[in-house]
């Protein structure tokens, strides 16, 4: 189910690629694998650490995993996109055969919403709504990994 969830949203993505364009979806697939790499690496650190790392954790219990990553992966996303949209996108335009455009624009969209909703998909995963009957069927079987 998690799977099919993952494709729906990465189709909204690739509708949304086909209105952008090739350059504004390439920007939007780094943004988001620069995003889920800092957010899949800093979350332990953070969650280790003595000062900050403590409180989260007495804060949310086993919540804060999840919390952390999507964090840290929305802030970074956030911030890139708008300066990605502010000194890329918006001031340089690169043109493309069309066919590439267009097809170049839904193929990056819809990685990027693939990645997006996959990362969503890991952290929920990461929940103590994974053993709840109703929610255990969209939610990926962790089998009791942690990040």
């Amino acid at each position: 189910m998690s799977g099919f969830i993952a494709i729906i949203v990465a189709a909204v993505f690739a509708f949304w690629g086909y209105h952008k364009r090739l350059y504004p979806a390439w920007a939007f697939l780094f943004n988001v694998m620069v995003a889920v790499y800092l957010a899949v690496m800093l979350t332990p650190t953070i969650l280790q650490s003595n000062s900050a790392g403590g409180i989260i954790l007495n804060l949310l219990g086993p919540w804060a995993n999840s919390a952390v990553l999507l964090t840290i992966a929305a802030l970074y996303l956030a911030v890139s996109q708008l300066a990605s949209h502010f000194y890329l996108t918006n001031t340089y335009c690169i043109s493309f055969p069309k066919w590439v455009d267009f097809g170049g624009g839904i193929v990056f969209a819809f990685l990027g919403g693939y990645i997006l909703a996959n990362i969503m998909l890991f952290a929920l995963a990461n929940t103590p709504l994974e053993s709840n009957k109703y929610t255990s069927k969209i939610i990926p079987d962790n089998s009791g990994k942690t990040l």
